[in-house]
């Protein structure tokens, strides 16, 4: 039967990165160590470290395993990682921890529990010159190179809630990164962006609010300028208006006055009253002489 080793684990130091050799992915440190051994014996080499053979969960710690530790080295095609048959059920797989697996790399066909004897799992090299590198059950006393692992406590990992940033998560130089998006405003290291469109920084506010009255107070003098040659311009021609309204109705006046038709005809009506009470006392006259 085959006991699970308690995992090791490194406090995160003031630096929050990892030993001197040990690379950095997320929230662990892998070193692998030049020796070969057994998978047992590799688990043993790992806990001197306060680490274990390393446990893959993703697809992107799997290609950090590929092109840190196995496709820059030319001399080993077998490296021993965390993976075993249950010893309750070889039929399942499980890491050195006890947990089940969450994400798998395997050769196609495999594993195939060649002689019944295959109970450890390893990545191996089937073409070196191209770096195809997937998962294999081997014998577990062969002798193989192999990698350690050991988590980070206390660190944010990019893998949990974005490695708590607002937008991009990065790893730089063994340490996580945020970064925002371009255009944005980033604060607190990146862990916060703001979109410039819907904030406006404090300190800018005045000098805007300063720059906004001083475009007021031009246009509205610019303003000011045009309209008074329009207001004389207004006055002057009202007043021309006016001036040619008066003028006109002088003329109408005065030839209502001078007019030949209406003045006979008024001299008229003036005399005919006198007229023709002549002509009726004349009568009168005749008839009371004749009498």
């Amino acid at each position: 039967m085959i006991l699970l080793k308690s995992v090791g684990t490194l406090w995160i130091n003031e630096k929050l990165g990892c030993p001197k050799d040990w690379k950095r992915f997320e929230n662990s440190c892998y070193m692998s160590p030049r020796v070969a051994a057994d998978w047992f014996g590799a688990q043993t080499n790992c806990s001197t470290y306060n680490a274990h053979l390393v446990t893959v969960s993703s697809r992107s710690e799997n290609s950090f395993l590929i092109r840190e530790f196995i496709t820059k080295q030319h001399k080993s095609r077998h490296f021993w990682i965390g993976l075993q048959r249950a010893p309750f059920d070889d039929s399942i797989w499980v890491w050195v921890d006890g947990s089940r697996l969450t994400f798998r790399d395997w050769y196609s066909g495999q594993p195939d529990n060649y002689r019944q004897e295959e109970y450890c799992g390893e990545m191996y090299v089937l073409y070196v010159r191209s770096g195809v590198v997937k998962w294999n059950d081997l014998n577990c006393s062969q002798a193989s190179r192999f990698i350690c692992e050991k988590e980070l406590i206390g660190l944010p990992s990019c893998s949990e809630d974005n490695g708590g940033c607002q937008h991009l998560c990065l790893w730089a130089f063994d340490r996580r990164v945020c970064k925002c998006k371009d255009g944005f405003i980033s604060e607190k290291d990146g862990s916060v962006c703001l979109d410039p469109k819907t904030f406006m920084p404090q300190e800018v506010q005045p000098q805007t609010t300063s720059t906004l009255g001083v475009v007021l107070l031009v246009t509205q003098l610019i303003s000011l300028v045009l309209l008074i040659p329009m207001a004389f311009v207004l006055v002057s021609f009202y007043r021309k208006v006016a001036k040619q309204r008066r003028r006109d109705n002088m003329e109408s006046h005065s030839i209502m006055i001078n007019a030949p038709g209406t003045n006979e005809h008024s001299l008229e009506n003036q005399t005919s009253p006198l007229t023709t009470s002549t002509f009726d006392d004349a009568g009168n006259g005749q008839d009371t002489c004749r009498a």
